[in-house]
């Protein structure tokens, strides 16, 4: 079984799954890393983050829009490094544990 499109945005109009960027980095380590961690028990095969990279758009669009691990332009996002860290069994990088990066409202992933 695959999981697909799992992720937070760090822009567009108001929505629950919109977070500051290094929240959105922590809260897709810690979500990529439970899953790796639950693979066996729930079956899974694959996971898959939203979206690689943000898309053109107006700053008041939907939350999907924003919800990439690269900027438009191509710049690297928060996120990029600690979905990597998170595949690679890494610790999350300095600032991006759920604990730094999100408020307490926000520090789950469920």
């Amino acid at each position: 079984m695959s999981l697909t499109e799992y992720g937070w945005a760090d822009g567009g109009s108001r929505s629950p799954f919109i977070v500051k960027s290094k929240c959105q980095a922590a809260l897709v380590y810690a979500a990529t890393r439970r899953l790796s961690d639950l693979r066996t028990e729930l079956g899974l095969q694959s996971i898959y983050e939203f979206y690689w990279n943000d898309q053109p758009a107006a700053k008041t669009a939907s939350w999907p829009f924003f919800a990439g691990m690269v900027k438009t332009n191509g710049a690297s996002k928060p996120t990029l490094a600690a979905f990597t860290a998170a595949v690679q069994n890494q610790p999350p990088p300095a600032g991006l544990a759920l604990a730094a990066a999100c408020p307490a409202s926000r520090q789950s992933t469920s």
